[in-house]
């Protein structure tokens, strides 16, 4: 939240009274606030990302929900729960074996309920009668990296289903690299797109001088009607 708008925001709170947008009228405001963060509300006052005034006015009553990880066996409970509302929605009887059991509580489940929604769903789908295996999103720590002969190339990587955004911004910076790597093969040269300028100046400069020095070519004069000068 913006830091002008956390100072409304306790306004409001301090006060119980507000202005509509645009209205002249102060209102009182009779209402119940509960607010919710997935990072560490102390590390964002220290980082100045929030009001150490707001943090005050908002921490009343703190409920910390530890992550899924952490919750024991109310993985296998909430699974079971996500499978019984696709049973019911497509009329069928689908269960889980022992062994997938299992499997759900030996992941970290980085995207804690949300992933696990997603991944009862997979297994539901690819599921006969009874759900034997569990298939997770494996996810990376570190970003995909092209390697050093796509960048050199001007290629780039770009795994199915990229958004296009991210798409265009990959293939947009493997051109900058190329572009960059044309006038940096030899040791010592300038690199950037200024430096490409330059390049790009000093060959049309030597293009013409190399035409200048070449014998000119004796033009025949032009011939008009009876073969006068025209």
């Amino acid at each position: 939240m913006p830091a002008d708008q956390q100072v409304k925001l306790l306004r409001i709170l301090e006060t119980r009274t507000f202005y509509r947008l645009g209205g002249k009228q102060l209102l009182n405001a009779d209402f119940r606030l509960i607010s919710a963060t997935n990072r560490e509300a102390e590390q964002a006052v220290r980082e100045n990302r929030l009001r150490l005034d707001l943090y005050h006015r908002l921490n009343t009553f703190p409920v910390t929900l530890p992550p899924l990880r952490a919750r024991g066996d109310d993985i296998v409970l909430l699974a079971q729960r996500f499978l019984d509302e696709l049973n019911a929605a497509e009329a069928t009887s689908k269960h889980f074996a022992p062994r997938a059991h299992a499997a759900l509580t030996q992941h970290s489940w980085p995207g804690n309920v949300r992933e696990l929604r997603n991944v009862i769903q997979r297994a539901y789908i690819l599921a006969d009668d009874v759900i034997e295996s569990i298939e997770y999103d494996n996810f990376s720590a570190e970003p995909i990296a092209e390697t050093a002969a796509e960048i050199v190339s001007g290629t780039a990587v770009i795994p199915a289903g990229t958004p296009l955004a991210d798409a265009e911004r990959k293939l947009i910076e493997a051109a900058m690299v190329d572009s960059r790597t044309l006038f940096c093969a030899e040791p010592g040269a300038q690199c950037g797109r200024h430096a490409a300028r330059r390049e790009r100046r000093r060959r049309i400069r030597q293009s013409h001088r190399n035409g200048s020095d070449r014998s000119p070519r004796r033009s025949e004069p032009r011939r008009g009607l009876a073969g006068l000068p025209a």
